[in-house]
């Protein structure tokens, strides 16, 4: 199985989500497509991928990597000019907490 890829949109609060992204075994590379900055999110091969909430318009993932986890919103958008379809990342302030002050896994 291939890891997961994602390419999200840029975010406010970038070098802390980059550090925790990290943190958590997730490899950030900062990519222009399209001529926007995005995120493009390589996670480690044990990564899963699963759909967080069926009740809204974007479908939301959440994505649990062995040391952490984060959710991204699927936009409806045309894919990209590199084939990729495009997320915006959201990490919990409780998780962020968690994985940054090095407390045990989550359950």
């Amino acid at each position: 199985m291939s890891n997961i890829v994602l390419y999200c949109h840029d975010v406010r609060g970038r070098e802390e989500a980059i550090n925790y992204l990290k943190k958590i075994g997730v490899t950030v590379v900062t990519e222009k497509v399209d001529s926007e900055t995005f995120l493009r999110l390589e996670c480690p091969p044990e990564a899963t991928l699963t759909l967080n909430d069926l009740a809204t318009i974007e479908p939301r993932y959440r994505i649990t990597c062995p040391r952490g986890s984060f959710t991204v919103i699927h936009l409806r958008r045309p894919l990209l000019l590199n084939g990729e379809q495009q997320y915006i990342l959201s990490i919990s302030i409780q998780e962020y907490d968690r994985v940054m002050e090095g407390k045990d896994a989550h359950p």
